[in-house]
């Protein structure tokens, strides 16, 4: 069928024309169906043979679908295809290698340099792994070695205490402690820092106590454990000062204790009394009419002050802190000075000298005073145990219960740390915090890791 459009429908028109009735007989009598039958076969083959015009190519049509047909042949085609296409797009497929050869080089690279890093990660873990091991081992030896210095130390201290002990009772009182029994005791005003120090304005009893724990911050360093202390350490100082109960506070930095307090709640460093000789009735009398509301006792335990000073001191309305240097001087003295003065490690807290200078305060015009709250009346049957005297036990009621409403505390830690510790100390009783670590429910972690660091444990 090789004939153009024009000549196929005038042949289809005269074959119309001439033998309409005999196709459509012969169709119908080829395919044994009736006249009208054979007229729609043939005109739906003249529908179908002029779609195949109206589309294309007949010849192409019949050869695509040969093709389909014909595996060999169909293959062939494709590879003619195929290299038909390589040709036209020879530069884009240089291009596509190219690119390809320059990613499987990076890739390799990126292999090497993989492996290379992985390697050094290895050999990092494996220095690791041994240094963990050399450092578990160094800081076994220094445990070992720590605890065997710290008894040799607890030893000795004990050897010291009794030797003075035993010493002061053939020698003079005063023979031991003041060496210049002819000079005279002085007291040196309390003053106000520079004017460049702007005070910090509290408006309430709150403000003051959280001014002072951030002042005594200053000698610890920043950790939970420290800040838990030092909380501790506010409130106690504080609830004894708003009642006027004597503090003897041994150790280092005792007297910037004092400082840190006065400071914070009256804007001025703390009035010194330093004993120096003998005992002088008159310096009473310049006491009551200074303006320091927080007074500082140096040098004390002279025989004669002794004897007059303490309950001179009692009666006056100032917050007196006796401060000695050494935890250890109070060994030798005797159960009886618990009376006036309740004790106070700064051991426990100093970890640093300060840091910054205090910040000094200053009450507001509408200042709002801490109300006192009475002490429980029932006592103590830890500090019966130790043998603390009624009236010692009744100042650390009084103390304690105010320091606890001041921070909402309801656990053992304040007793612990203040009344139960530094007098198993003071009497010998060091055992006693044993026992309390075994059977004590109602402390915190800090105050445990506190007392197992007293007693030399890890």
């Amino acid at each position: 069928m090789n004939g153009t459009k024009r000549e196929w429908s005038n042949c289809k028109l005269l074959l119309e024309r001439i033998c309409i009735e005999s196709i459509y007989e012969e169709v119908a009598r080829e395919m044994a169906c009736s006249v009208e039958q054979s007229k729609q076969a043939v005109t739906d083959f003249c529908v179908h043979a002029n779609d195949l015009i109206n589309q294309g190519d007949i010849d192409s049509e019949i050869l695509a679908q040969i093709v389909q047909s014909h595996d060999g042949l169909r293959t062939q085609c494709e590879e003619i295809a195929t290299e038909q296409w390589k040709q036209s797009h020879q530069i884009e497929l240089s291009l596509a290698q190219s690119e390809l050869r320059e990613i499987e080089e990076k890739k390799t690279q990126i292999e090497l340099e993989t492996k290379k890093f992985q390697d050094q990660i290895a050999s990092a873990q494996s220095q690791l792994e041994k240094l963990k091991s050399d450092i578990a081992l160094y800081e076994a030896l220094g445990n070992d070695t720590l605890q065997a210095v710290q008894k040799k130390i607890g030893d000795a201290q004990k050897d010291v205490a009794g030797f003075i002990a035993e010493l002061s009772m053939f020698l003079p009182r005063s023979t031991v402690v003041a060496s210049t029994a002819s000079s005279l005791c002085h007291y040196k005003t309390g003053f106000s820092v520079s004017e460049e120090d702007e005070p910090e304005i509290c408006e309430s009893w709150k403000d003051e106590l959280a001014l002072l724990q951030g002042n005594l911050s200053f000698m610890s360093f920043d950790s939970n454990e420290s800040r838990d202390l030092n909380k501790l350490l506010s409130a106690f100082l504080y609830a004894a000062y708003v009642q006027n109960i004597p503090l003897l506070i041994a150790g280092p930095y005792a007297h910037e204790f004092a400082d840190a307090v006065s400071l914070s709640v009256t804007g001025r460093y703390a009035g010194i009394l330093t004993l120096d000789g003998r005992c002088d009735a008159d310096i009473i009398k310049q006491l009551k009419t200074s303006d320091d509301a927080v007074i500082v006792v140096q040098n004390a335990f002279g025989k004669d002050w002794d004897d007059n000073l303490f309950q001179s001191l009692m009666r006056l309305n100032k917050f007196i802190i006796w401060i000695r240097p050494y935890t250890e001087d109070l060994l030798i003295e005797p159960k009886g000075l618990y009376n006036y003065v309740l004790p106070l490690f700064t051991e426990h807290f100093v970890e640093t000298k300060p840091t910054n200078p205090f910040v000094p305060g200053m009450h507001s015009k509408k200042f709002c005073q801490y109300q006192l709250q009475k002490a429980p009346p029932n006592r103590s049957i830890m500090l019966q145990k130790l043998g603390i005297s009624k009236l010692a036990a009744s100042q650390l009621r009084m103390v304690l219960s105010n320091a606890s409403t001041m921070i909402d505390s309801r656990n053992r830690d304040l007793e612990l740390l203040f009344a139960i510790l530094p007098f198993a100390v003071l009497t010998g009783q060091k055992d006693f915090l044993v026992e309390i670590l075994d059977t004590e429910k109602n402390i915190s972690n800090t105050m445990k890791a506190e007392i197992k660091r007293y007693l030399g444990e890890d």
